[in-house]
């Protein structure tokens, strides 16, 4: 599993691991500015 950008107060990170297959990999922050500046982009026009 890759994720790319996180968020600290209500994102994956913040949840548990539980419900995840025990083998399961994670790989945090492939591409995180990109993906963060993406997302960043999305909200501040979904706001306006």
């Amino acid at each position: 599993m890759h994720i790319a950008a996180g968020d600290p107060k209500r994102g994956f990170r913040a949840t548990t691991l539980q419900g995840l297959h025990p083998k399961t990999k994670i790989h945090w922050g492939p591409m995180e500015a990109e993906s963060q500046a993406l997302l960043q982009d999305f909200f501040k026009r979904k706001r306006t």
